[in-house]
């Protein structure tokens, strides 16, 4: 008897976002990180996914980080950078500080 264990996880998986999706929405008054917490061990996939995404956190500033970069980058100087330099500008202003701590723990 061979058994495919990789076919049979796949099925399983298969089911339980059918059974996830055929199960009743929550109300929008609801806290979601409760509702999974009830129900992850119905559905173990498809709650790691979702812990995964109601982790990010609901803030722009990260990208608000990269923008402001990017303007200081981007100056009225420098406003005939092409794509790939001011990309490469923008890269290595956010990773100074790893390069510089990189290079302290050498010296050290």
């Amino acid at each position: 008897m061979n058994i495919d264990i990789h076919w049979l996880k796949e099925q399983a998986i298969e089911l339980e976002i059918q059974v996830y999706r055929d199960t009743e929405s929550i109300d929008f008054k609801e806290n979601p990180l409760e509702w999974w917490k009830i129900h992850e061990k119905n559905f173990p996939h498809v709650s790691n996914i979702a812990r995964q995404v109601l982790s990010i956190p609901a803030t722009s500033a990260a990208s608000e980080r990269v923008f402001s970069t990017g303007g200081r980058t981007i100056s009225k100087l420098r406003a005939s950078l092409n794509s790939e330099n001011a990309g490469d500008l923008i890269y290595l202003k956010g990773s100074w500080g790893t390069i510089e701590q990189i290079q302290n723990n050498k010296n050290h």
